[in-house]
C-alpha cells in the first residue's frame, strides 16, 4: 500500500478511483477496474458501499489502500471481500477551508519488533481489549486521521492481516473504517506510540471467527486544521 500526496479526501470531495475487488477467502479477483477508473463521485453522500464511505476518507491522491469488508456489508456475495483502491483524482469540495495538509501532525516511531498473536482458547462475547506497552503522547479524537501499524489474525480461518510496516502503515479516520464498532471499542483512549492487543468476536469481525489484532498507533492528523 502507498500514501500518496496532496490533499487528504473529505465528505464532500469529488473523488475518482481505481480498484480490485477480490474474495476474501482465495483473493480471487472478480470485478476488476483498474484500467477503468471509477467516478468522479462525491465521498460522504452515501452513492457507494458503505466500506468506500468510511475507509476512504484520508486518503490522497496516489494513494492505495486496502479496504477489508465484512460480510454483513451492502456487498454482493454472504463471504468477505477486499478492495484495493487508489484515488486517482481528488477535487476538494467548492468553498473547502483548505487541504488537511496544514492541519497538526503529529509522528513517533514505532518501539519493538513485529510482535507475535495470541490466540485465546474460547472465542470471547465481547472485546477485550489489552494495552501492551503505554503511549505518551496526545490521545486522537474520532474523525481524526490516523495511521497505524497492525497484525491481526483469524485462528480459524488461519488468515493473517499485514499491516506492520512504518513506511506504509495502515491510515484511516477514527471512527470510519469497515471494522468500526470494534475498532472503535479497542482504540478508545488510545495515546499516540500505544500499542494495544484486542480480541474481536465473530459478529463483529467478519462472521468466519474471532479476529486478533496488535495495533500501534504512529501518527495522527486533526480532522479540522487549528481546532
Amino acid at each position: 500500500m502507498s500514501d500518496g500526496s496532496g490533499h487528504a479526501a473529505r465528505d464532500g470531495d469529488e473523488i475518482s478511483v481505481r480498484y480490485f475487488r477480490l474474495a476474501y477467502g482465495d483473493h480471487q479477483i472478480y470485478e476488476d477496474r483498474w484500467r477503468e477508473p471509477s467516478g468522479p463521485f462525491v465521498l460522504g453522500e452515501g452513492k457507494r458501499v458503505e466500506a468506500w464511505e468510511e475507509g476512504l476518507p484520508g486518503i490522497r491522491k496516489g494513494g492505495r489502500w486496502e479496504l477489508v469488508v465484512p460480510d454483513n456489508n451492502e456487498t454482493a456475495g454472504d463471504d468477505p471481500e477486499i478492495y484495493v483502491v487508489e484515488a486517482t483524482s481528488i477535487k476538494p469540495a467548492k468553498g473547502s477551508a483548505g487541504t488537511s495538509d496544514n492541519a497538526r501532525v503529529v509522528r513517533v516511531k514505532g518501539v519493538g519488533g513485529r510482535p507475535k498473536l495470541h490466540y485465546p482458547s474460547q472465542p470471547p462475547r465481547h472485546v477485550i481489549v489489552r494495552v501492551l506497552r503505554k503511549g505518551t503522547g496526545p490521545r486522537p479524537k474520532f474523525g481524526d486521521f490516523v495511521a497505524a501499524r497492525y497484525l491481526g489474525g483469524n485462528p480459524k480461518t488461519k488468515l493473517v492481516q499485514d499491516f506492520w510496516s512504518e513506511e506504509s502503515p495502515y491510515r484511516f479516520q477514527l471512527g470510519h473504517n469497515p471494522l468500526a464498532k470494534a475498532w472503535n471499542v479497542g482504540l478508545k483512549g488510545v495515546r499516540l506510540g500505544e500499542r494495544r492487543e484486542f480480541v474481536v468476536p465473530s459478529r463483529l469481525a467478519y462472521g468466519k471467527g474471532m479476529m486478533v489484532y496488535v495495533i500501534e498507533l504512529l501518527e495522527f492528523q486533526e480532522s479540522k486544521p487549528g481546532r
